[in-house]
Formats: structure tokens, C-alpha cells, sequence
């Protein structure tokens, strides 16, 4: 008889998971960009490009050992060079979207930097996404 599906037992795919862990990143750098652009007057591509970083170094481990993980899943020196070029990849575009659009207009307001955060966010997320899966993590298939 099956199981019924309970927080414990439910088994995500890598695409779910990535999306998870992702979610709950950009989440913690959105707001950490805010409070450092809010707190330091930074311009929000300065502020955006500085969470990245930090998030982005803490989210290859959690990718490592969970979202694309493999029996035996352990930290790899050359996944995680692999890793830094793909965020490298994804921080550029994602600091250059949203550069791009202040260069066209100062985001006035937490909803026009909302939106310019987003747009840098779902250009850098679609790269980090396709990098990993294919060519970080993609000798684990």
C-alpha cells in the first residue's frame, strides 16, 4: 500500500529543488540588497552585486550536498571552480540588467527597484540554472 506524501518522505526533483533553494536565496539577497542599498546609499546594482556574492558562495554548498546531490555527495574542488564561473556568468548579467536599467531610470521607490532587481534576477537565475545542471553538476547523471 502506498505511503501517503508527508514532508519527511516527499522526494523533490532536481528542477523542484533548484527552484527551492533558489527561491530562498534570491528571497535572502533581495532583502539583504534593500537593506544595503536603504542603509548605505549604495546604488542597488552596487548593493545587488555584493549579496550575490555572499548568498551565491553559501548556495553552491546547499546545490552540493542537496539539489544536485549523488550517493557519496561530497564538496569537489573542481565543481566548485565550475561553480564560480557559472556565478560569475550569472553575476555579471544579473549586475548588468539591472545597471542597464538605471541607466535609463533611477529606480524611484521599492517597487520600481523590485522590478529592476527581478528582471537582473530571473536573467542571472535562467544561466545559474542551465550552468549547473548541465555542466557543474552534469557528470553526476
Amino acid at each position: 500500500m502506498k505511503q501517503p506524501a508527508t514532508a519527511m518522505n516527499v522526494q523533490l526533483g532536481t528542477g523542484a529543488r533548484f527552484v527551492l533553494v533558489s527561491g530562498l536565496a534570491v528571497g535572502t539577497d533581495f532583502l539583504l540588497a534593500f537593506t544595503l542599498r536603504t542603509f548605505s546609499g549604495l546604488p542597488l546594482s552596487v548593493s545587488a552585486a555584493i549579496t550575490f556574492v555572499v548568498v551565491g558562495t553559501m548556495v553552491y554548498f546547499i546545490h552540493e550536498h542537496w539539489t544536485f546531490r549523488s550517493v557519496g555527495s561530497q564538496t569537489s574542488k573542481k565543481r566548485m571552480a565550475k561553480n564560480l564561473l557559472a556565478n560569475c556568468a550569472a553575476w555579471i548579467s544579473r549586475v548588468g540588467v539591472i545597471a542597464g536599467l538605471e541607466r535609463i531610470e533611477e529606480p524611484h521607490g521599492i517597487i520600481m527597484a523590485g522590478l529592476y532587481f527581478g528582471a537582473g534576477a530571473g536573467v542571472s537565475f535562467t544561466i545559474n540554472f542551465l550552468a549547473n545542471k548541465f555542466w557543474v553538476f552534469g557528470d553526476r547523471r
